[in-house]
């Protein structure tokens, strides 16, 4: 199930119907996203037709490429098409027209070159208050929210979720029904998440989220358009709440829960956006997002300069490191004795999925694999594969010496 999904936000769009994505090109830093994730030569055939307001023929479009080339503009063609970014004016394939979606065309232009309503990223504030966060608290909240989320997903009798996030789990297959004594569990697919760097961690749940909302009938291109506007805003600046949509109020209120944004109470008027929300819209690639996202040497409107881009990457990378301190902390004796040497709770949970916890201390977790903490993983759905690779991808260097 997990394996055929789209693997990241831009490819999610490619599976989404032909209405919402046309209400997702009203939103400029949505449509400048769009265009951020394209190949190449997508960006190059966009580039020249942005102000063009008549259909080309597909003949003169052909003749932009040299004839070696001519299977990347296939490929470009394709993933301007999937997205609706253009349409065939008369249905013919091999002749006819080229036109560019003029609502794509018209907000395109308006996140590139200014216009319109003035956007988000243009109101962010650093005035300094009595309730002012800075960098260090804000990546500190986002940490102990997202680590609720997989706390609860091992079954730490400490951690709650709200009911939108336990539904989005048990409809994603990440987590099950199980008995009335424990009536949620992890399944394999969730400790393949568990597994999963931070990053992809993030991505894959707000797909899961988006999923969820579709199948509710909730308001998907409020959520879509949210967070792709969340990852053109500066940690380091607040934003005003009335500046968004009732929908995308809404919104922020989850997006709070996981720690993708803080807003100090409900009621406030301003919220922060964290690291976590940084990179979600890079999605061609498992690396952050960096100043790659600015386009054709413009910054566009409502987006941050590049400069202070590259100090966001930086900072996200930092975070990301810091959630994989622990790789390489495993010892496992031939009488399948287990020493893990970390302080994170969340790592003795998941060591506690497969493994029977003997002693804790300080810095060192000692476990045994038994057959009956073998059994028990393997009835929530755990397989021995995942469990060996777990323990391969996080055993400790001496571990690793021929």
């Amino acid at each position: 199930m997990c394996s055929e999904r789209p693997s990241s936000i831009f490819e999610y769009l490619r599976s989404v119907d032909i209405l919402l994505l046309d209400g997702l090109y009203t939103h400029p830093p949505t449509c400048l996203v769009v265009f951020r994730e394209l190949p190449e030569l997508a960006k190059h055939i966009v580039s020249r037709l942005l102000f063009v307001e008549q259909p080309v023929p597909k003949s003169i479009v052909s003749g932009w490429v040299d004839k070696g080339s001519q299977p990347l503009l296939q490929d470009a063609c394709k993933a301007l098409s999937d997205l609706r970014l253009w349409h065939s004016v008369d249905g013919n394939v091999a002749r006819g027209s080229w036109g560019l979606n003029k609502k794509y065309q018209e907000s395109l232009r308006i996140a590139l070159f200014g216009g319109g309503k003035p956007l988000l990223g243009d109101m962010g504030s650093t005035t300094t208050d009595k309730y002012s966060k800075n960098a260090e608290f804000l990546n500190t909240y986002a940490s102990e929210r997202w680590d609720a989320l997989l706390h609860f997903m091992v079954g730490s009798e400490s951690s709650e979720v709200g009911a939108t996030v336990r539904d989005v789990l048990l409809m994603s297959n990440l987590m099950k029904d199980d008995t009335a004594d424990n009536p949620v569990g992890i399944t394999k697919h969730g400790f393949h998440f568990l597994l999963m760097t931070r990053q992809a961690q993030v991505r894959m749940f707000l797909l899961h989220f988006f999923d969820y909302l579709k199948e509710t009938k909730k308001n998907l291109v409020a959520a879509l358009q949210f967070v792709f506007q969340l990852s053109f805003l500066s940690p380091d600046k607040s934003y005003p709440v009335d500046a968004l949509t009732p929908p995308q109020q809404e919104i922020l209120q989850q997006m709070r829960e996981l720690g993708l944004a803080y807003q100090r109470k409900r009621s406030a008027p301003r919220f922060y956006v964290t690291q976590l929300a940084v990179g979600l819209t890079g999605c061609r690639s498992d690396q952050p997002v960096s100043s790659s996202g600015s386009v054709i040497g413009a910054v566009p409107t409502g987006v941050s300069d590049p400069k202070m881009d590259s100090d966001i990457g930086g900072h996200y990378n930092q975070l990301v490191a810091s959630c994989s301190m622990d790789v390489g902390y495993i010892l496992l004796e031939t009488n399948f004795r287990l020493y893990a040497y970390t302080d994170s709770p969340l790592r003795t949970a998941l060591l506690s999925l497969f493994s029977k916890i003997r002693a804790r201390f300080p810095n060192l977790v000692v476990a045994d694999i038994t057959r009956d903490s073998v059994r028990e993983a393997l009835v929530r759905g755990i397989t021995a594969d995942q469990i060996i690779s777990y323990l391969t991808t996080n055993a400790h260097p001496d571990m690793l010496r021929e």
